[in-house]
């Protein structure tokens, strides 16, 4: 009996605003081997486990879900069941083109479906499903920029979005939000925009620094209440937390230096790092929820491999984004780190077991099941950390970004 399982990747637009998440589907046996069948059988178990073991607000939240399907699919009425504000349906390359295709996508449109068409390139035959689609997905990693451009160039004046898909670098996302792209997807905002003739800005020297403090193991109390009372934001957010209906306190929290005792050195420099992680300014919040996600799933993980320091263990997950947090090259930004040389190995090259752990985290997350499980932890395991870690993220996310500044607080 086959296990299933899901990845999400997200879509963004071009000012990288979360617009969606593409779901994956993965497949693996007892013996841990990724198994994909056939197109039907793959979106038909994405879409049962999304409305029914997963859930669509868990999988994607208030965000829209793209969900791979199949002329088969469609015709057999499946994608009715699918609610029309919530999904877009992404009909597969090398699907068979008729009438009864054609009539079947224009009545979904009707009824409020998002249509688009997977892995674009113009070939006189498609002709017929463009007057249908709202989006295409053309591949900017098999065709390049200019060659994505030149695809883009034959849609203009039909009204029809383009997303350019399998964008990795910064540059290339730059490229194609200059050629008239809409939507992006890839892990680009994984990656740092290296601007080699500006040094490190103000805000985010302050920052490292501040990660520095947080990260060292010698550090005390009174070290640790200083630096917290000395960026207001941080103090209020950290009085708030703990004053918070989380915690259940008869008598409010109103000092620094009482919400650090009663949390723990550990929690705070926990709560901290993430805090100030989310304070960077000009970053997508799916960096923070990326961060998030892989930290919570490297610390359950962690055991597996033999690893059982939880604190190293979450801050691994939530580094492994800290180069494109500031903007400069990891091996970098660890020189003002004091991280022992594991965590500098597995951060910087995926070497050791911390590495191979992050290594397993990072091709889980993309979906590649089969070299994901390489590292030798069974597939379910990782599978229900990685969806207990997307609902544990945006809920912290959320606790970190939507939470009220201090300035309006005081306002």
């Amino acid at each position: 009996m086959h296990s299933v399982y899901l990845a999400r990747q997200p879509i963004f637009d071009r000012h990288v605003r979360l617009a969606g998440y593409e779901l994956l589907f993965r497949s693996g046996d007892e013996q841990g081997r990724a198994v994909i069948g056939d197109h039907d059988d793959a979106t038909s178990s994405v879409v049962l486990n999304t409305l029914t073991e997963f859930s669509l607000e868990r999988v994607v939240g208030p965000h829209q879900a793209w969900i791979n399907v199949t002329r088969r699919f469609i015709l057999d009425g499946l994608a009715d069941a699918l609610p029309p504000k919530r999904v877009t349906l992404e009909l597969l390359e090398g699907q068979q083109l008729d009438d009864e295709l054609f009539d079947a996508l224009a009545r979904l449109r009707d009824r409020g479906y998002t249509i688009a068409l997977d892995d674009f390139t113009y070939v006189p035959a498609c002709e017929p499903l463009l007057p249908l689609a709202d989006v295409v997905k053309i591949d900017v990693m098999a065709l390049g920029v200019k060659g994505a451009a030149n695809e883009l160039a034959r849609l203009r004046g039909r009204g029809i979005a383009a997303v350019a898909e399998k964008v990795e670098t910064q540059e290339e996302f730059h490229a194609c939000v200059d050629e008239g792209f809409e939507l992006f997807q890839g892990y680009f905002f994984c990656k740092p925009e290296l601007l080699t003739t500006k040094a490190i800005g103000a805000n985010k020297l302050s920052l490292l620094q501040l990660l520095a403090a947080l990260q060292d193991p010698e550090i005390e109390l009174r070290r640790l209440e200083a630096l917290i009372t000395h960026d207001v934001a941080l103090s209020y957010r950290l009085l708030r937390y703990i004053n918070s209906a989380f915690f259940g306190l008869r008598t409010r929290v109103d000092g620094i230096g009482r919400a650090i005792a009663l949390l723990g050195l550990n929690n705070v420099k926990r709560w901290a790092t993430m805090t100030v992680f989310a304070g960077v300014q000009g970053k997508p919040r799916e960096l923070l929820t990326t961060a998030l996600v892989r930290a919570r799933v490297c610390e359950r993980l962690g055991p597996e491999l033999g690893e059982r320091s939880h604190d190293q263990l979450f801050t691994l997950g939530l580094f492994s984004v800290v180069d494109a947090l500031v903007d400069r090259p990891m091996a970098e930004v660890l020189t003002s780190i004091p991280f022992p040389d594991d965590m500098r190995a597995a951060l910087t090259s995926h070497s050791g077991r911390k590495g191979d752990l992050l290594r397993c985290v990072l091709l889980w997350e993309r979906g590649e099941t089969a070299q994901a499980i390489r590292c030798g932890i069974a597939p379910g395991k990782i599978a229900a950390a990685h969806t207990e870690a997307l609902a544990w993220a945006e809920d912290a996310a959320s606790e970190l970004l939507d939470a009220p500044d201090a300035g309006a607080q005081a306002a």
